[in-house]
This record gives structure tokens, sequence and C-alpha cells, in this order.
């Protein structure tokens, strides 16, 4: 009996297999993620509140979740995304906690990015839970830091949660698309090095 087709075909698939693994873990390194950072919500006073944060950073993307226990029930919350994508240019760092402030979204240095994350409405107890990711070069809108994320791993990331109040009727898409500067909550994910 003449094994031989046989034996050639069964070294061409492993050839063939060991090919599209190469190539599956190559593009494995865009969905798998590089870090993985948890960190405390905190007030405007930079003191810890009921509340925490986590961010995954990947080649092309960062995706977030946030959980949060003291807010008013009812009313709309958005998390943002604050990117400092060149956090060794910021000039106004908040003291033991950040090497960028709010300031330095007005730097064109720091090549700074704010971008929608998310939204929720608080439940009876305060609390919400928030999800939500950015791609690498995102398309701008009219806000401060007009720069896109163009660096996943080693950018400062702040997440801002902002309050929008209780939802009203024919408005909510307006309100929930709205930053406003006086955010209520923030948590800080410090860059790789």
């Amino acid at each position: 009996m003449n094994n031989k087709p046989a034996l050639k075909f069964y070294f061409l698939c492993l050839l063939l297999s060991g090919e599209v693994f190469v190539k599956s873990a190559s593009f494995a390194n865009d969905f798998m993620p590089s870090s993985f950072s948890a960190e405390n919500l905190m007030d405007l006073n930079h003191e810890p509140v009921e509340g925490v944060s986590t961010l995954l950073r990947y080649a092309n993307s960062i995706n977030m979740t946030l959980s949060a226990s003291v807010l008013n029930s009812g009313e709309i919350y958005t998390v943002w995304f604050v990117i400092f994508n060149r956090p060794e240019k910021c000039e106004n760092p908040i003291q033991d906690k950040a090497q960028c402030g709010i300031a330095d979204l007005y730097n064109p240095a720091t090549k700074s990015a704010v971008r929608w994350a998310a939204e929720a409405i608080a439940d009876n107890e305060g609390h919400a839970s928030f999800t939500g990711s950015l791609r690498k070069g995102k398309a701008p809108i009219n806000l401060p830091g007009r720069d896109n994320l163009t660096k996943p791993y080693t950018a400062e990331v702040h997440l801002i949660v902002v309050p929008h109040g209780l939802p009203a009727a024919g408005i909510i898409k307006q309100e929930i698309s709205a930053f406003k500067a006086s955010f209520q909550f923030e948590s800080i994910h410090h860059r790789n090095n």
C-alpha cells in the first residue's frame, strides 16, 4: 500500500496549520490586552469615594468599566475618556495622583483628547455601572483636546463622571452627548512605562 500521498497531505496540513497559527497569533495581539489597571473613584478634592474603574489597554484600543455607588438616584450620568497621549508634556500635575491635570487639555503638546465613553441612569440606591471602549484614531468631536487616541499603551487616561440631572423628555440624547467641565468624579489610569 502506497502512503506517500496521505503522508504528503498530512505534512501539508501541518505546514498550513502552523502558518494559520502564526497569523492568528499576530492577529490576537490586537485583541489580547497588554495591561490591566484598576483605580478607585475620587471626588473633586481627589479623595476616594465608593466606586472603582478598570482599564484594559490593547494595541488599537482601550476598554473601560466604571461602577459608582454615590450617585443621585434616577439621574443621568455620562463617563468620558480624557486622554493625554503625551503625558510627559503635561504642565499641570495633580499632586501625588496624576502627571496631567484638566488644564493640560488646552496644551497642544499633550496631544489630548476628550471622547464619550458611556451613559447610565443611577438606580434607586444611587448605583450605576458603565462600560465603554475607544479605538485608536476615532474621529474627533467638537471638544477641548482635538487629537485622537494615538498611544493606547502609554497615554494617561482619566475617566470623568459627568452628572446631567433628571431625564427630560425630548432632550436626553442632547444631554448625554454634552461634555460638561463640571464633572463630579474621576478615576485616573497612569501610563504604562
